[in-house]
């Protein structure tokens, strides 16, 4: 007989399934011995599917932009430090 585990929440789950990981691309459970060598994919096809994803940039780390970041004065002309005078 099978044991189940139970959070507050969620539905019952068998105890072989909870430390199990699900994979990124298909969101099956990983089996880690037979999957070792792409993990956390399930197969080497849902990681390359993955790295599709991410040279399409289809998915990407969001990040503000170099214009956000730069603070150069409307006039084209480079901020001069506090202090300091055109001349």
């Amino acid at each position: 007989m099978e044991k189940y585990h139970q959070h507050p929440n969620e539905p019952l789950i068998p105890n072989s399934e909870i430390r199990r990981p699900r994979c990124p691309s298909c969101d099956m459970f990983v089996d880690q011995q037979q999957a070792q060598h792409c993990m956390p994919f399930c197969s080497d096809r849902c990681r390359m599917i993955d790295l599709g994803r991410w040279l399409n940039e289809e998915v990407a780390v969001p990040c503000q932009s170099q214009q956000e970041d730069s603070k150069a004065p409307p006039t084209g002309r480079p901020a001069l430090p506090p202090g300091w005078h055109d001349a």
